[in-house]
């Protein structure tokens, strides 16, 4: 299985509109560092929209 930080990888480096995350490490109560950071790093480079579980109270702002 390939960890979705080398996807975030693979769209950052695709032609592509935007992204839609459904689900996936986002859900998890501990999200490793690295995810976090490969996310924001996809969202400084196209429009995302994450689906999940909120983020609240967890100490994390992906904007």
């Amino acid at each position: 299985m390939v960890p979705e930080e080398h996807i975030f990888n693979s769209i950052t480096d695709s032609q592509i509109d935007g992204v839609i995350i459904l689900g996936g490490n986002i859900d998890y109560n501990d999200i490793s560092a690295t995810y976090l950071q490969e996310l924001k790093k996809l969202i400084a480079t196209v429009p995302v929209v994450v689906v999940g579980a909120p983020a609240s109270g967890r100490g994390i702002c992906l904007r």
